[in-house]
């Protein structure tokens, strides 16, 4: 079986990098997921490998990415390179025609119902680039539409980096090596065979059972790319230490326990933060109504134990560095969430300016989310108001000021609030409530792009004083 796709004598358009890539391609299991440590080559792999028919007219072909912004960027830094090499022209911005008439579709599956945009569909071959953001029902529903044609061989693949979850039990023969597990192992590349019951239930079989579906992994290393070189090795070190042992060294047992990302002693307390700095005060909206009467009302630990209404000042000053300021948190119906954002615009502007403090505001994905960020832009008329999208994955999006917080630390301003932060960061992910670190980590963000950029309300970052 061949692993190179030539269009020309002269010209190779797509090569597997040796030792993985190529197990990886030249694998003939029905079902087949790449991945491990970060920089393996995984989406170069999943592009590549979807060309190996392309001489067939009725070749059709799929890649995943859970977003169209995901699908735009795995287009043109992946696919066209390679597609356009072997005479590919495309078509709208997802769509790769060939020159026999094989086709390569390339789609984003934002959510479940998404799946449903491929009933009745047919492919030969299905391709998840990191398959631990779809659903188990999002893959077994695109799983059903793996069909074939004039003889052409069947293939579903994926890439992912180490997660605990379902990506981890279906493969858990490759990948789980925890003390628990006690089911069938594997190496790197072996084919194994697997049948269903009618209950969804797996059970690995003998090479020749009826009606058995051949499953394989493949592990990939920083290493097996020439391409990346020690810069790439020393962004991984920088973060936070289990994404540092999934994405560095392929981890799948390294997992999140209270005390991982946040320690009290990474927050110095201090007497005064700097009056000259970058500051947003981040808001984080709680979406429960609650229970404001009764007995067991706002009791931690009971049903109605709800999420906050969290809004954290923090900011940046050369030679001071990182600081959270003020951490407003209340509970109530929305009107109380609405009085409390306003209330703390007027207290920043009293303080620091309108334009001293940048004031950023979810914005969920849909209608109902824009129609809620608009409103708060209403409202805060005069007030520099930025939206975000917050990661729903609330680790990765604590990674980067997890990182900051152990590499260098985050100063806090003395105030009462702080001993409840300091219990939330300590439990974090595994507590009750995260909405300040959600906010803390959107503001962190939201600084280090405004610092990347050097955009600020009140001036240059540059000419702050220095409070070293």
């Amino acid at each position: 079986m061949t692993t190179e796709i030539a269009y020309a004598p002269e010209q190779i358009a797509w090569r597997p990098n040796p030792g993985p890539q190529t197990k990886a391609t030249a694998s003939n299991a029905r079902e087949l997921l790449y991945g491990g440590s970060a920089g393996g080559g995984k989406s170069n792999w999943l592009v590549g490998g979807a060309t190996r028919y392309i001489h067939e007219p009725t070749f059709r072909g799929i890649l995943f990415r859970n977003t169209y912004n995901e699908i735009q960027k795995i287009s043109d830094q992946e696919a066209r390179p390679i597609y356009e090499a072997l005479g590919g022209k495309v078509k709208g911005d997802s769509e790769w025609n060939f020159p026999s008439g094989a086709r390569i579709y390339l789609a984003y599956m934002a959510s479940d119902k998404d799946a449903f945009a491929h009933q009745g569909a047919a492919y030969q071959y299905i391709g998840f680039d990191e398959l631990t953001h779809y659903s188990l029902f999002q893959y077994r529903y695109l799983f059903s539409r793996l069909r074939g044609k004039n003889g052409i061989p069947l293939e579903i693949r994926a890439t992912c980096n180490p997660e605990p979850g379902w990506v981890k039990e279906r493969w858990a023969p490759w990948v789980d090596r925890s003390q628990g597990y006690d089911g069938i192992l594997a190496e790197s590349g072996q084919k194994l065979w697997y049948v269903t019951d009618e209950h969804g239930v797996e059970s690995y079989v003998d090479k020749d059972t009826p009606d058995a579906i051949s499953r394989a992994f493949v592990r990939a290393k920083l290493s097996d790319n020439p391409f990346l070189g020690p810069e790439y090795a020393s962004q991984l070190k920088s973060m936070d230490p289990i994404q540092r042992a999934r994405l560095l060294d392929g981890d799948w047992e390294a997992d999140y326990t209270p005390g991982l990302l946040f320690r009290r002693s990474m927050f110095r307390i201090v007497p005064h933060v700097p009056a000259k700095a970058i500051r947003v005060r981040s808001w984080d909206l709680a979406a429960t109504e609650e229970k404001l009467v009764g007995a067991n009302a706002f009791k931690p630990g009971r049903p109605n134990d709800p999420d906050y209404t969290v809004g954290t000042l923090y900011g940046w000053a050369p030679g001071f560095g990182f600081f959270i300021e003020h951490i407003e948190r209340v509970r109530g119906r929305p009107e109380v969430a609405r009085q409390a954002i306003q209330r703390m615009a007027e207290q920043d502007a009293a303080k620091y300016g309108r334009g001293g403090v940048t004031i950023t505001i979810p914005e969920d994905p849909g209608s109902a989310g824009i129609t809620v960020f608009e409103a708060y832009v209403s409202m805060l008329a005069g007030y520099r108001v930025v939206k975000r999208r917050p990661d729903k994955r609330k680790v990765l999006r604590a990674g980067p000021v997890s990182s900051t917080a152990e590499l260098i630390g985050i100063s806090m301003l003395a105030a009462p609030w702080n001993e409840l932060f300091l219990q939330e960061a300590e439990q974090f992910p595994k507590g009750k409530h995260d909405d300040q670190i959600d906010t803390l980590s959107d503001a962190h963000l939201t600084i280090a792009e405004m610092k990347a950029t050097n955009k600020n309300t009140t001036a240059d970052y540059s000419s702050l004083p220095d409070f070293s």
